[in-house]
């Protein structure tokens, strides 16, 4: 947590240094998985996600908390510090057309006060996204001088844990342009059934980065408009089901990805 609030330190002083002529209000999210032996731990900041697989697919945990306003912890934080939530609201930009949920096919974004993340001119593009809550910079949102509130628009990550052992799978992680279009199974199962193209690949480095491809296309394929990152991560029981002829995935569309908790309290 020392290293995150020293990067948002260190972004903010050079952001307020600039108030007298033109700020920078740019910010981002972070996600960051440490492995040391058999200890996995797991940063996150704004709303990418790391989902887990464990005992050859039969197990989906999520590793990481969204801070989204969907998320009633972070809503109670925000309230409680004086911000407020909203949804944006198209017809203020001029916008001709009718616009609901129902015709658009995803959910509207929600936006905090003090501090608007998104600007007016990339309000087509901005309707795909569901804005995180935590993050570094975007400096409108947090300093005073400039009407935001610290309390926020905060930069403390959460951070979870859990042990690596042989029944781990792979870990995936994503930017909020993948799971704004898909849901936790679609991306895990997607990665079990690549199985099928493996005689494509020589090792288990190409066939994973081959999974990364799959899943990057699949978010795109569902018209995600948003940035689309992926990282896999891959384990060792992975490696041998993937060689392994005689292993076969069956999908469980009762299968569920519930968050694995274990978060640690640094205060």
């Amino acid at each position: 947590q020392k290293n995150f609030t020293e990067t948002n330190q260190t972004k903010s002083k050079n952001q307020k240094n600039k108030l007298l002529s033109n700020y920078d209000n740019s910010g981002s999210c972070a996600i960051i998985i440490i492995i040391i032996n058999d200890n996995c731990y797991i940063a996150n900041l704004g709303d990418s996600r790391a989902l887990y697989s464990y005992n050859s697919g039969n197990k989906f945990y999520q590793l990481s908390r969204d801070h989204k306003p969907n998320d009633p912890l972070e809503k109670s934080r925000i309230y409680k510090a004086g911000g407020s939530i909203y949804k944006t609201n198209l017809a203020s930009y001029g916008l001709s057309f009718q616009v609901s949920e129902s015709n658009l096919g995803f959910q509207i974004p929600y936006r905090i006060l003090p501090g608007r993340l998104a600007v007016s001119n990339f309000i087509i593009l901005n309707i795909f996204l569901i804005i995180g809550f935590k993050a570094f910079g975007d400096i409108s949102s947090k300093l005073v001088e400039l009407g935001g509130n610290p309390q926020v628009l905060i930069h403390h990550p959460t951070i979870t844990s859990l042990k690596i052992d042989d029944k781990s799978d792979f870990i995936v992680i994503g930017c909020d342009g993948i799971f704004d279009r898909l849901d936790n199974c679609d991306i895990l199962q997607t990665i079990w059934c690549f199985k099928k193209k493996r005689n494509k690949f020589q090792n288990i480095h190409f066939f994973s980065g081959n999974i990364v491809d799959a899943v990057i296309k699949y978010s795109l394929v569902k018209l995600s408009a948003d940035n689309v990152t992926c990282i896999f991560i891959a384990f060792m029981n992975f490696k041998e089901k993937m060689l392994d002829d005689d292993f076969e995935y069956i999908i469980d569309n009762n299968i569920e990805c519930n968050y694995i908790g274990n978060e640690i309290d640094l205060s």
